[in-house]
């Protein structure tokens, strides 16, 4: 995994030596809670928890009012009875600017697990979700953006079972994720 990391930033660095690919650094807090479901309760949601954010990023020089970015980053975030979770995202958005110094986000992010303390075998490691974000450009170089992530795919999944083995519950778990960041670009075109 460390070797594939390694690989992705040089190759995100080599492609925006070209001048055509934006490429920066992200980092802000980020603030996690999920949403619990049961055979007997559906919805329940944790309470919010802080944690944080740092990655890189990667976007083609804007053309016209739309671009995509990829982003790679590391979030740790507490979950699920204060589960400590260290997860590599790798986002991808769809950017649309209806104004120079103003860009709206979606897309899909790709989740893996990459630690946590609990016991790994009620642990789905692969995680899906949906984001929105929204962006002020500051300047050329440093940009504010918040982002919503929504998981969609179980995080945690067992069944409760009683004293003959027999299930009494299920419990599934999905991450909800808001993210401050400040984002730097370190080479590419003006937007």
């Amino acid at each position: 995994m460390k070797s594939f990391t390694i690989t992705l930033l040089l190759s995100m660095l080599t492609m925006s030596l070209s001048a055509q690919v934006n490429f920066g650094v992200s980092a802000g807090p980020t603030l996690s809670y999920g949403i619990t479901k049961t055979d007997a309760y559906d919805n329940l949601k944790t309470k919010v928890r802080p944690g944080v954010h740092a990655g890189f990023f990667l976007s083609p020089a804007l053309r016209k009012k739309t671009t995509m970015e990829v982003e790679l980053k590391y979030v740790y975030y507490k979950t699920f009875y204060d589960v400590a979770r260290h997860t590599l995202y790798l986002p991808l958005s769809v950017k649309y600017y209806p104004i120079s110094k103003w860009s709206l986000g979606l897309g899909p992010d790709l989740g893996f697990l990459a630690g946590t303390k609990v016991n790994s075998f009620f642990i789905n490691r692969f995680e899906l979700g949906l984001h929105a974000s929204t962006s002020y450009h500051i300047n050329d170089a440093i940009a504010i953006d918040f982002r919503y992530m929504h998981g969609l795919t179980n995080v945690l999944n067992f069944g409760v079972t009683d004293e003959n083995g027999g299930v009494i519950a299920n419990i599934n778990h999905q991450n909800r994720l808001f993210e401050l960041g400040l984002k730097y670009k370190i080479s590419g075109q003006s937007e």
